[in-house]
């Protein structure tokens, strides 16, 4: 009996531990449900990113099949479906990739470490073009290590590749511009590394870039300084108003620092330098370095000065020179001229410059010189010495003798008329005088021989009067008259020998005399002929004798007469 009660004890004992037991299942099933929702809720999410994810995702063989793509990916090698995909690829290395040894290095990669991160290649799409892709793959395993399949995402990298291949061909490009650049160009970074040196650079100091390209410590300075030392490229990204005053030779214009200095190391000779540096800046406006670009301007500076030294002579020569240079534009505007010009025009170099030819000639001659140029410019040949009379700014004329010719830049292109002129006012002066001294001779000549015969023709007068008052006694009523006519005989003489006198070039008679009685004898013999008038005399006395020609002083004092007479009324 004890036994049995002992039997339904340990029964109801045991009967108690079941249904706890029951009741931890109980519990342990719930937490199982909810463990099993949690999971198709991940699951669902996972196959959700799957499906709309941008990327692709795939699960592959290590033999090459694709076991499970998602849409992402077909879409990404023109697939309408993954499903389509997937049975259409029978052998990945062929017909995915394009070049097959890409997949034997990425099958290595895996094999060697289990995984691969961003593998490029180019893969080949349904249509046969090709894509650049980006693949990171790792392997899963079996519970013995044996690999079940490789599971990846895929990323379509051609635009960026595109972007990267634009910018390698930019910066090829780019770099060959610099090396074939004509002038000597240098680049550095940040660091003061050398980036960039171009076959000029090389030709100019004897370094290689091979030598000097991701060298820093001033090593570019060594070709032109003989010593490390900062040039102008290292101011560019340190310029400051302390740096300004200490190299007062460098000049900034907005970025760009510019300068012309002479550099005494360059292949062991002093060279004159130009050089234009600035900084260089990534795409986002950093800067990342600096360029500079070298021009040797030693044979250039020589040849300025020459040039310099011959325009100074040449302007010396046209500003000490008497005659006029002178250079108009193809409107007649003066553009350039010596200093002749201002003298003979009496302007100055401001008013004449810019000055039109209307301005400063005549209008005949205006018209002149406009028909002048104009058959210049048509003929292109030179315009021989011509006279134009020019009006100076006091209204004076002055006759000017030009000969001009077209002016043409390098091309040939016509830019205007260049001349030559000389004032010739005085020269024309003189001819005139010459002219007319030489008619005057021409006058004097005749004038002598009628002198001549005219004496002749007096001296037959006084004859035959001189024999009548021989005879006749002074009482005679003619012997006053016969002795008028010895006197306008004498004074008809005394005119030849001045007629004689002009023809021979001024050969006179000049002795002492009293000019008294010159004044009384050519008086009364004046009065004598002019009734009408009544002349009194005043004469100095004690007036000392002259050496004079007597019959010019004759004629002078006869004309004063003239004068007095025609200057009386009536």
């Amino acid at each position: 009996m004890q036994d049995r009660k002992m039997t339904e004890q340990e029964l109801l004992q045991e009967l108690g531990q079941l249904r706890q037991r029951c009741a931890e299942w109980e519990n342990r099933a719930g937490e199982l449900e909810e463990y099993y929702q949690a999971l198709r809720k991940k699951e669902e999410r996972y196959r959700s990113f799957y499906k709309n994810a941008v990327e692709g995702f795939f699960q592959s063989t290590p033999e090459g099949r694709f076991l499970n793509v998602n849409p992402a990916f077909a879409r990404m090698l023109g697939y309408d479906s993954p499903e389509e995909m997937i049975s259409t690829i029978a052998d990945i290395e062929r017909q995915y990739y394009v070049n097959p040894a890409d997949r034997a290095r990425y099958i290595k990669h895996i094999e060697e470490a289990g995984s691969v991160t961003n593998f490029e290649f180019k893969a080949r799409r349904q249509d046969g073009s090709e894509i650049w892709v980006s693949n990171s793959t790792h392997s899963v395993y079996d519970r013995d290590g044996g690999i079940l399949y490789y599971e990846g995402v895929v990323e379509n990298i051609t635009k960026s590749k595109e972007v990267e291949e634009a910018l390698r061909e930019s910066e090829r490009r780019l770099a060959d511009i610099i090396e074939f650049l004509p002038d000597a160009t240098l680049a550095i970074d940040r660091e003061g590394r050398i980036i960039a040196w171009n076959k000029a650079i090389e030709e100019m100091t004897g370094f290689k870039a091979a030598d000097m390209l991701g060298k820093g410590d001033y090593e570019y300075a060594l070709p032109f300084y003989g010593k490390r030392r900062p040039i102008l490229i290292d101011f560019v990204s340190n310029w400051d108003e302390e740096m300004e005053k200490q190299y007062s030779f460098v000049h900034k214009f907005g970025d760009v620092l510019v300068t012309e200095t002479n550099v005494p190391f360059v292949r062991g000779r002093n060279r004159i330098l130009s050089g234009r540096a600035v900084p260089l800046y990534d795409g986002s406006g950093q800067v990342i370095g600096a360029i500079e670009s070298i021009r040797d301007m030693t044979e250039r500076k020589a040849m300025e000065e020459e040039l310099r030294k011959s325009e100074e002579k040449y302007r010396n020569i046209l500003e000490k020179m008497e005659e006029v240079y002178f250079e108009v534009d193809l409107k007649g505007r003066l553009t350039f001229f010596n200093d002749a010009a201002c003298t003979v025009t009496g302007y100055s170099r401001d008013e004449l410059m810019g000055m039109h030819f209307k301005e400063y000639t005549s209008p005949e001659t205006s018209k002149r010189m406009f028909a002048d140029f104009q058959e210049e410019y048509f003929s292109g040949e030179r315009r021989e010495i011509v006279d134009y009379e020019v009006i100076t700014k006091s209204g004076g004329t002055r006759l000017m003798q030009v000969s001009s010719n077209l002016l043409r830049d390098q091309g040939g292109t016509p830019l205007g008329f260049r001349a030559l002129a000389r004032d010739v006012t005085n020269h024309r002066r003189l001819e005139s005088q010459l002219i007319q001294a030489q008619k005057m001779e021409a006058v004097g000549t005749l004038a002598g021989g009628i002198a001549h015969d005219f004496n002749n023709l007096l001296m037959g007068i006084q004859g035959y009067t001189s024999l009548m008052l021989l005879d006749m006694a002074t009482s005679h009523p003619y012997y006053e008259k016969l002795r008028s006519v010895e006197d306008q005989v004498q004074s008809g003489a005394d005119l030849t020998r001045q007629l004689l006198g002009f023809a021979q070039g001024g050969r006179y008679e000049v002795k002492p005399t009293n000019l008294n009685e010159t004044i009384k004898k050519s008086s009364s013999m004046f009065g004598r002929t002019k009734k009408e008038i009544t002349i009194h005399r005043k004469l100095k006395k004690d007036l000392w004798t002259v050496e004079v020609d007597q019959g010019q002083m004759e004629q002078v004092f006869l004309n004063l007469y003239v004068n007095a007479w025609q200057a009386m009324p009536g």
